[in-house]
């Protein structure tokens, strides 16, 4: 039997009549950034408008009685610039020049161009559940278990120009397991003595698979797990977490047959908060593999925090793909509700010389 847990039918279908009958909360996110990026030997400083953090969501429940509820979620992300994410910078042109000593110079140009969708709309987690004494669960568009414990929760800059991971060496880079939502999923999540479990599994069979190959990382296909275990203790977690794809992605090269684990923590001591986690990734191909290592302090002064990042990827057998990052930066908050960042990022690329030096500013307002 062929299951479909299609986001679109979830949201068309189900909106309408628990909105009627439901609580429903209404809420977003609009954040706007603004970053100059510069790639070692290009001749120019790109400009980049950024918006790819934006969201509106609906949040419903309703209580069925006997302590059972009926909970659902909605998301979308208004895309209304061109993303920094979509950015791709490659060589150019090359020349070379000899001078009066007889020394020969060859200079490189790196071009950087932005493509993707410029506005428009698109899903982010669509799901709908019951949630009882015995846990919650979830069907749809889930979050990732493996993404949202530790990862980029522990990023001060997610979603930034100055972020750690989409291969900015900070954490692992491919799709399943780091971008995105979980689609075609089942989720469950309970806390057991204080331990939170949550885990998330694929039933999706689908032709268009071929048996090997899915059109989306995004796509659960039947096999597409995750899991993850956080221990709370005072003033800070540890944990765990998994994620396998078991197939391959016709968007994501090297994510066949992925499977990423990491452990993480975080600690907080007055004002200060060290967090730290360890990646480790098995891809199909044995040169994609690699082990990522993040480490970050947030030091809280008034309303300012003020962040260091510091990450290295380090290729398994590709010792010139080795990448370092860093990102220093400060979040001022304005309000409860309204916050600005300013920081720099540079991502060092062993053996290359396209390393890639950001400076961004942005203003984030919650709703």
């Amino acid at each position: 039997m062929k299951m479909k847990l299609a986001a679109a039918a979830v949201a068309a279908a189900l909106v309408a009549p628990v909105a009627a009958q439901a609580d429903v909360t209404v809420y977003g996110l609009a954040q706007l950034e603004l970053a100059q990026i510069k790639v070692t030997n290009s001749d120019s400083v790109n400009s980049v408008l950024d918006s790819k953090n934006s969201r509106i969501g609906f949040r419903f429940s309703e209580d069925l009685g006997d302590g059972l509820k009926a909970n659902g979620e909605i998301e979308y992300g208004p895309q209304w610039l061109d993303s920094a994410a979509n950015q791709t910078c490659a060589a150019t042109s090359t020349s070379t020049s000899t001078s009066t000593a007889g020394v020969v110079t060859t200079s490189t140009t790196t071009t950087c161009t932005v493509s993707g969708n410029a506005t428009g709309i698109y899903a982010r987690q669509q799901w709908i559940g019951l949630s009882g004494a015995w846990g919650e669960f979830q069907i749809g568009t889930l979050l990732q278990p493996y993404k949202y414990s530790g990862g980029v929760k522990y990023d001060a800059f997610v979603a930034t120009g100055l972020e750690a991971r989409s291969g900015n060496g900070g954490m692992i880079k491919t799709a399943f397991g780091q971008g995105g939502y979980f689609s075609n999923a089942l989720g469950y999540k309970n806390t057991f003595g204080g331990v939170q479990v949550w885990v998330a599994y694929s039933p999706e069979k689908d032709a268009d698979y071929s048996g090997t190959t899915k059109t989306s990382a995004y796509n659960g296909a039947k096999g597409d797990t995750m899991a993850a275990v956080v221990v709370p203790f005072s003033g800070g977690e540890v944990g765990v977490a998994y994620a396998k794809d078991k197939y391959a992605t016709t968007e994501a090269a090297g994510t066949a047959g992925e499977k990423n684990s990491k452990i993480f923590g975080k600690y907080s001591f007055g004002p200060s908060t060290i967090l730290a986690q360890y990646e480790k990734q098995k891809a199909a191909t044995s040169a994609n593999d690699e082990k990522v290592t993040f480490v970050a302090y947030q030091f809280k002064m008034g309303t300012n925090t003020f962040v260091a990042q510091l990450g290295k990827e380090k290729k398994e057998n590709t010792a010139a793909l080795d990448t370092k990052y860093t990102a220093l930066g400060v979040i001022h908050g304005f309000s409860k509700n309204t916050s600005g960042f300013l920081g720099y990022r540079k991502t060092d690329l062993t053996g290359s010389g396209d390393d890639t030096k950001v400076i961004g500013a942005g203003l984030s307002i919650k709703f």
